[in-house]
């Protein structure tokens, strides 16, 4: 059997591994059963510059989540975020856009998830440990089509003065690459506004909104990359 398996925990993974259990105890208060760990474990086989990026997101994570009152509507959770971050949206309009029903998202402009609320935990099936170790590109499987947009659409926004609506992006199925269930979900973006930092207006990040709809074992449809 592989030694890897055995691999020795680093501080850093154990690190890692208390704020995992504690984001999962959290999210559980709120009726979100969200498993910390994966059965195959990734972080202590990573390179040790990459674990501390990794531990150092998990970390924003939970100060995040302390911040974040559960009673708190969604548009006073992109306020808290956005000072907790030292950021603000160009278009104050975003936050007509988030109610409890909409899943919405904070991106990197190195595409790294900086916050995802209730709904897109709700949702996956992945573990904390996957969603902060994989990509967004790595774990779910969309058309390439719809990629290439979002890329575009990603570029667009480092240099927009506004919030835009995301229509020119049609609904279309994303499936989860990595877990046993292999859940595929109808996504419908709606809105995207970029981020900027409050001293220097340089862009650092933006906020996405969508409506995430499962698709039914009986339903499912075969994707194409």
């Amino acid at each position: 059997m592989s030694e890897l398996l055995f691999a020795p925990m680093s501080d850093l993974a154990t690190d890692f591994d208390q704020k995992a259990i504690w984001l999962s105890n959290d999210l559980l208060k709120q009726g979100i059963a969200k498993r910390p760990f994966s059965a195959n474990r990734r972080i202590q086989h990573l390179p040790p510059d990459l674990q501390r990026q990794i531990v150092s997101r998990i970390a924003a994570q939970v100060e995040q989540m302390e911040l974040l009152r559960p009673e708190v509507q969604e548009f006073e959770k992109l306020d808290v975020l956005c000072r907790f971050h030292g950021l603000v949206p160009v278009d104050s309009d975003i936050y007509t856009k988030l109610s409890e029903d909409t899943a919405w998202e904070i991106i990197d402009f190195n595409l790294k998830q900086v916050y995802r609320n209730k709904i897109i935990f709700r949702l996956g099936n992945y573990s904390i440990e996957e969603y902060e170790t994989y990509s967004p590109w790595e774990l779910f499987q969309r058309p390439q089509s719809v990629l290439n947009k979002l890329i575009e659409v990603t570029e667009g926004l480092k240099t927009s003065d506004r919030m835009i609506g995301l229509s020119m992006i049609k609904p279309y199925i994303i499936q989860e690459s990595l877990s046993e269930e292999n859940a595929q979900f109808k996504i419908t973006h709606g809105y995207a506004c970029p981020l900027v930092d409050k001293v220097t207006g340089e862009a650092k990040a933006f906020v996405s909104t969508m409506t995430i709809d499962p698709i039914s074992k009986s339903n499912r449809v075969v994707l194409f990359k």
